[in-house]
């Protein structure tokens, strides 16, 4: 079920009308008028872990916890590379989750910034990559990133979240830490605010 602030979320990416918002979930936001700029994708648990099967050849046999400790948290990093198909001609793709309220996107992801990284935080190092809101340039080498993981098996296969996505969690080699790790190599523009 949707918090009952989602319509003020949804009026927000209305507010983005250049900005493609596509919306994951069982059922549908309510909302009075549907944001032309918003597409829904229904799916449940069960479709999202046949697609971690079919895209990553592995995924938990359940999903457990629900909210913010949702172990779809998890998987934020990787949704590149497990719906290519629905970025297809997107040069940049990121997630929000429902609790976050967007201002103009554009006066802060302008030209200038996406042309210069390749993630872009909202938070200061070394935190590099933000559960809430990231943003990712949409190529094989970034939506890959998650596969640099030397735990990534625990994050794809545990049925509880392993904090894959945050800075914050007991895993060793997050997201934040491959980010920093690639960032540092020079293979990857990361901007952190």
């Amino acid at each position: 079920e949707w918090p009952p602030w989602i319509s003020v979320t949804m009026r927000t990416l209305e507010l983005n009308p250049a900005v493609r918002f596509i919306i994951f979930g069982d059922s549908r936001p309510k909302v009075a008028a549907w944001p032309s700029n918003c597409e829904f994708h229904r799916q449940t648990a069960a479709d999202l872990l046949k697609r971690l099967r079919s895209r990553l050849g592995t995924a938990p046999r359940t999903l457990n916890g629900m909210g913010s400790t949702s172990k779809i948290s998890d998987f934020k990093p990787m949704l590149g590379a497990l719906y290519p198909d629905m970025l297809a001609g997107c040069g940049f793709w990121g997630y929000m989750q429902e609790d976050q309220m967007l201002g103009n996107l554009l006066h802060f992801l302008d030209g200038r910034m996406l042309a210069s990284f390749d993630t872009i935080s909202p938070l200061p190092e070394p935190m590099r990559n933000a559960g809430p809101f990231m943003v990712f340039r949409n190529s094989r080498y970034v939506n890959e990133l998650y596969r640099l993981s030397a735990d990534l098996q625990p994050v794809v296969s545990a049925p509880d979240y392993q904090v894959f996505d945050e800075w914050w969690g007991p895993l060793a080699d997050t997201m934040p830490s491959i980010i920093g790790r690639e960032a540092a190599a020079g293979r990857l523009r990361a901007y952190t605010a």
